[in-house]
Formats: C-alpha cells, structure tokens, sequence
C-alpha cells in the first residue's frame, strides 16, 4: 500500500469515527429524553390513592368513577320506571 493509501483510509476512519460518535451522543440525548419523559408518564399514573401519590386520580381511576355513576344512574333510572309503572297500574 502506498502512504498516499494509507492516509485516505486514515481520513476516511477518523470522518467515519466522527460521524459514529455524533450519531452515539445523539442517541444519547435521545434516550435520556425517552427516559425523562417515560419517569413523567409512570409519575401520572401513581394512583391518588397511594398516601403517597398525587392528589389528582389517574385516567384510570377517573374513568372507573365515571362508571360505578353511571351505573348507580341506570339502577336509579329502573326504580323510577318501576315506580312509574305502578302508579299507572293503580
């Protein structure tokens, strides 16, 4: 191999190595950006119940409230189809 050879293959090596580095510190800031947020994410969904969670309930929690109320309103809603049709009756 001439030297001329030899330094080309240097060049190339080092501007490959350059580019491969900046690609890795870019990953890098990349994952701790995914981390930071997937943190922030596993914070919201710390149940409210938990003393020591947030005061706000979950997505989860909400939804679920939302239908033991519905429900009671549908068992509500019944008693007073009942009642109705019993005073029509009389």
């Amino acid at each position: 191999m001439s030297q001329t050879s030899v330094d080309e293959l240097i060049r190339d090596t080092l501007s490959s190595t350059r580019r491969h580095l900046a690609t890795a510190q870019e990953l890098s800031l990349a994952r701790h950006a995914l981390t930071d947020e997937l943190s922030s994410l596993s914070a919201e969904l710390v149940s409210s119940l938990n003393p020591e969670g947030r005061a706000r309930p979950t997505l989860m929690e909400e939804l679920e409230s939302l239908h033991r109320s519905l429900k009671e309103l549908e068992s509500v809603r019944n008693y007073v189809l009942v009642i109705e049709r019993v005073l029509r009756l009389r």
